[in-house]
């Protein structure tokens, strides 16, 4: 007796890689980031916007691969430095901890359309997962100022970069994940 495949309709082989994409995410943040199932659902709950487009696939792919290639929970650990700390409590509404360790810090970033962030770094290497993209004007400690387009997708955010100001001139409020690596 032959088996007959069984042909899915397109909406449920999508709710299937997307509950699989929710399940390999989770792992890889309860493996590589050390937090609890409790953070890891809060994380998925933020990112479920992005997880439904299927074209940001490639870019959860990625950031997982990243994360496993870094090492992260092996890193020696390093000192925040005061300033740091205090620009983070200076201002919370632009930067939530979802969570912190010795290791690393989660963080849940959005600056709604018209608001300008005040002159900040971002004191070690970082992955960030743009979920909801936007247009920003940023502003160099000399002065000089530039336009650029902060669209959905994951990117390296390098400690060496200058800090700045910026401010959302998009029409639509910026959201991102920052997974901050403290090595």
């Amino acid at each position: 007796m032959a088996l007959a495949p069984i042909a899915l309709p397109p909406q449920e082989i999508h709710q299937c890689i997307y509950e699989s994409k929710k399940v390999e995410l989770k792992s890889t943040l309860l493996a590589c980031y050390g937090v609890n199932q409790e953070i890891a659902d809060l994380i998925v709950s933020k990112l479920t916007p992005f997880l439904e487009d299927r074209k940001n696939y490639v870019f959860l792919d990625e950031f997982m691969m990243k994360s496993k290639q870094l090492g992260i929970l092996a890193a020696i650990p390093a000192k925040m430095s005061f300033e740091i700390e205090e620009g983070l409590q200076k201002y919370p509404s632009f930067h939530t901890v979802l969570f912190e360790s010795d290791h690393v810090r989660i963080l849940f970033a959005e600056t709604k359309s018209g608001v300008r962030e005040p002159l900040q770094i971002h004191p070690w290497k970082s992955l960030m997962i743009i979920t909801k993209a936007s247009q920003f004007e940023s502003q160099n400690p000399d002065g000089s100022t530039f336009t650029d387009d902060w669209p959905t997708g994951f990117y390296f955010l390098d400690p060496m970069m200058s800090p700045s100001a910026c401010k959302n001139i998009g029409s639509s409020d910026f959201q991102g994940l920052i997974f901050e690596i403290k090595q």
